[in-house]
């Protein structure tokens, strides 16, 4: 199965659309890990787009801020702003569709989460230690998550 893996939209329709076309008929299923809101203009547009997708979808620390299960303490200041916009800008639809995701979900062999299998919110792998200590918070044989390097 090829598998079309999508992460950090932002709520950024237009690059999300871009992605889409480049990728036609090249994957026959879409996983999100988390971050489809946030910051861009068009958050329950994305969210229309990944629904229609039948995506794969979990929530990220945007998703559980914009619901009101997190704070916006550890937001910069631009983040901030930009979240609670979203939260006021999301349709009901949207909304109910962002309540029900998970912040982890295991497809075959792999574990799906936005940050890391032990912080599945928060915690980028910046490191090999961060990915060594991060080995013994799944079951799974493969893990997908964000990335940051320097």
């Amino acid at each position: 199965m090829r598998t079309l893996l999508l992460s950090d939209i932002h709520a950024n329709l237009p690059a999300l659309e871009a992605v889409l076309f480049d990728a036609h008929g090249l994957f026959d299923a879409t996983w999100v890990l988390g971050d489809t809101i946030g910051y861009g203009a068009g958050p329950s547009a994305c969210i229309g787009v990944v629904r229609d997708l039948d995506a794969l979808a979990i929530a990220g620390n945007h998703e559980e801020t914009a619901i009101g299960r997190m704070s916006t303490k550890d937001f910069n200041p631009v983040a901030r702003e930009a979240i609670e916009w979203t939260a006021n800008a999301l349709n009901e639809d949207a909304k109910e569709y962002v309540t029900n995701l998970k912040l982890t979900v295991v497809v075959d062999r792999f574990t799906l989460v936005h940050g890391s299998p032990r912080d599945p919110v928060w915690e980028y792998i910046e490191t090999a230690p961060q990915v060594l200590e991060n080995l013994e918070h799944f079951e799974t044989q493969a893990v997908t998550c964000r990335l940051r390097s320097a």
